[in-house]
């Protein structure tokens, strides 16, 4: 069974903490941000003589220079400069060797024709996991990569089908006769995942969305409920890709990428502004016969 999710880098969100092996804060542009955290030497080493991580079409050693020669070749910088995706799966289900033998063939299938692709197996968690760093201009012919609705559920459908030519297990669709209200709760969910990089900050996108989040570890299953009253919604009814481990690794990304602020700079706070004090116009008498003012 494998989780996935795909998202996009930009420019704007700068500064973030040196994930590699350097251990000192270090600025970066996005994708440089991007490539260092997917390829940290203590996720991805395996051994004293392997490391799995591997270049398409570019060196991973060299990830940056080469992605970005692209793009300086065809004068595109800015903007999205990047895709970030990653691939979990199940505790226990895949060897290391296997987990990144999956990402790489995963990678040639759905990006390696157009573009460059740096896939990075991390270990660091009990569910072994996938990072993709896709670069956004394609090495072909220097367009961008095409952002579509569609696109992460294109990304989900390739994985499954990789997954089940290795035997494994997938996550199945969700019943069709299932309440409406969970779809809804799902967006809210990815959305919430987007927006924060931390617990406090995800508990605060889903109640900006009209949402309280129920994570109380004496109980034994964390839940969802609208704020409107209705009844609660356990996590594991909206599918593993929406459990509390999932979100966890999602939210742990988005923190080392982006740092602990990325809520704020989502929705910076709106600063109240006093309206400047305007003395009212005084009534112009008019003038008549008998008045002498």
């Amino acid at each position: 069974m494998a989780v996935t999710k795909i998202w996009a880098i930009k420019d704007s969100l700068q500064r973030v903490l040196d994930y590699a092996a350097n251990p000192n804060k270090t600025e970066y542009d996005a994708l440089a941000q991007t490539l260092h955290y997917a390829e940290n030497d203590a996720k991805t080493k395996l051994n004293e003589s392997s490391q799995l991580v591997t270049g398409i079409h570019c060196r991973a050693d060299h990830a940056w220079e080469d992605m970005r020669a692209v793009q300086e070749r065809f004068g595109k910088t800015d903007g999205v400069v990047a895709l970030h995706a990653y691939q979990s799966f199940r505790e226990g289900e895949v060897t290391p060797e296997q987990c990144h033998e999956i990402g790489v063939a995963l990678a040639r299938k759905v990006w390696g024709k157009r573009f460059q692709v740096l896939v990075a197996t991390h270990m660091n968690t009990d569910n072994l996991h996938n990072h993709f760093v896709i670069n956004s201009v394609s090495y072909v012919d220097g367009k961008k990569y095409e952002q579509r609705r569609s696109q992460y559920a294109e990304f989900r459908a390739a994985s499954d089908k990789m997954c089940r030519e290795y035997g494994l297990s997938v996550v199945e669709q969700p019943k069709a006769k299932e309440p409406a209200r969970y779809a809804r709760m799902r967006e809210a969910i990815d959305q919430a995942c987007e927006d924060a990089s931390t617990a406090e900050d995800f508990h605060r996108a889903l109640y900006r969305q009209g949402y309280i989040f129920g994570s109380d570890p004496n109980r034994k299953y964390a839940t969802i409920r609208a704020r409107d009253g209705s009844r609660a919604v356990r996590l594991y009814r909206l599918g593993e890709e929406y459990d509390l481990a999932a979100i966890d690794d999602r939210l742990r990304g988005n923190y080392l990428l982006y740092g602990p602020r990325l809520y704020e700079l989502k929705h910076p706070p709106q600063q109240y502004t006093p309206k400047r004090y305007r003395p009212k116009k005084q009534l112009r008498r008019e003038k008549h016969p008998g008045n002498f003012l």
